[in-house]
């Protein structure tokens, strides 16, 4: 999962959870985590072995197994695609397991959605925001979410692109009409006798 942070613009979190089972909040994260290790460490003796496992056991570890690989990999093209965009490494939920060994069952990965100071880059940083969020094989809908949310920041941005790029051409016309009529005040009395000559015998039908 990917958890939003706007670097410089606000202190807002947004938390994109795709845990198993249980959700979070970002802010309790760590505390259940290190409780959960903490009683995990006390009851360690209660686990059996994992040659002593029964059958409902062993799958129950395949299975624990087969989401801990799924989660890395969904974190890790989060990772790959955000580049520079994403801030530290990835931070794991973890479960414990009949054979008393952790295993990731929910991630989240922070990725900077800030807008940047032109409307050009920040079109450029919410594309790739964008690739980030949808880059696992299965986008959660907390992905889902944060790829539209960028996708209406680059829409912002690119109305504001086009503002700017419109005033620009209305001002560039104004500095051309301006120094037109500049040009048409310094020319010689026969050039303004020859302009009016032929402007009188071009008429529009």
């Amino acid at each position: 999962m990917i958890d939003v942070i706007n670097i410089s613009k606000s202190n807002n979190t947004y938390d994109f959870n795709e845990k198993v089972g249980v959700n979070y909040f970002s802010q309790e994260k760590n505390q259940n985590n290190n409780e959960l290790i903490k009683l995990n460490k006390k009851n360690k003796d209660t686990f059996t072995k994992s040659s002593e496992l029964s059958e409902k056991e062993k799958k129950i570890v395949e299975e624990l197994k087969r989401r801990d690989e799924a989660v890395r990999q969904h974190e890790q093209a989060h990772i790959a695609a955000g580049g520079s965009l994403v801030r530290g490494g990835a931070n794991f939920n973890y479960q414990v397991g009949p054979d008393g060994k952790h295993y990731a069952i929910g991630g989240e990965v922070q990725i900077d959605v800030s807008p940047e100071d032109t409307p050009e880059a920040t079109i450029r940083k919410m594309q790739q925001v964008q690739r980030a969020a949808l880059a696992p094989a299965d986008p959660s809908p907390q992905d889902r979410a944060v790829a539209a949310m960028a996708s209406r920041i680059e829409a912002q941005a690119a109305a504001e692109q086009r503002s700017n790029q419109s005033n620009s051409s209305i001002i560039n016309s104004k500095s051309n009409n301006s120094e037109a009529r500049k040009s048409s005040t310094n020319i010689s009395p026969q050039a303004k006798l020859a302009l009016s000559a032929y402007q009188k015998s071009n008429y529009s039908f």
